[in-house]
């Protein structure tokens, strides 16, 4: 690198005799390389790393913003979309749509559906008077979801829902309200006019009972006759 000896802050007798040297063969006195002299001037390499011509650095920014939207664009995530056509009645026409793919788990499972115009006695689900450990040993064969009805042990006009969920059993009781004549199911419950009415809501929603929020009544267990 080149420098103009008159920004040296000092006399150098030996570089001034090369610089004349130079004025002979060249006719410039003015500038030396920094590579001559005995020893490192920070100041002064500073001063001439600053005076860099202008369009040198602004390329290099140039090539650098260059780079870095090149990375941004090549990181950024994509967006599929799936487009369908469609036709009716003959008569072409386009449409376009797009497709999106849910989780199956996002749905909540229906139970199987029940005939409500059955009456209770008549149901396959309906076991009669069985106690709480033989609905359990009914029950333990079948999978998570499963569900009978039976004759209350305690109330002679009510009845018991027996349920097999992921913790075990659950035995919830089902109550005749004698000011309304109706039944329902725990303290939360709709009323209903008949339990296959009941039975039948709580294959499509949520049991309205403390631990078993998150269950439907899914897979009615069949009375099986000897």
């Amino acid at each position: 690198m080149e420098v103009d000896v008159r920004d040296v802050p000092f006399d150098m007798p030996k570089l001034r005799r090369r610089g004349q040297s130079q004025l002979a063969d060249s006719g410039s006195t003015t500038s030396v390389d920094l590579g001559d002299l005995p020893f490192d001037m920070p100041k002064l390499r500073r001063r001439q790393r600053m005076s860099l011509p202008i369009a040198s650095t602004s390329s290099a920014a140039a090539s650098s913003s260059s780079q870095q939207e090149f990375d941004h664009r090549v990181s950024r995530p994509g967006l599929t979309l799936d487009l369908i056509s469609s036709s009716a009645g003959g008569a072409s026409c386009s449409g376009f749509g797009m497709r999106l793919d849910l989780d199956e788990t996002s749905s909540a499972a229906l139970g199987e559906a029940i005939d409500v115009n059955i009456p209770l006695e008549k149901q396959g689900w309906y076991h009669g008077v069985i106690t709480r450990l033989e609905a359990e040993t009914v029950l333990r064969s079948h999978r998570e979801g499963s569900y009978l009805v039976r004759n209350s042990e305690s109330s002679r006009n009510d009845y018991s829902l027996s349920l097999k969920s992921a913790r075990g059993f659950m035995h919830m009781r089902i109550q005749l309200c004698a000011e309304s004549g109706k039944y329902i199911l725990g303290q939360f419950s709709s009323p209903f006019s008949t339990i296959p009415d009941m039975i039948q809501n709580y294959t499509v929603n949520r049991l309205p009972i403390r631990g078993a929020e998150h269950m439907c009544l899914l897979h009615p267990v069949i009375e099986q006759l000897l």
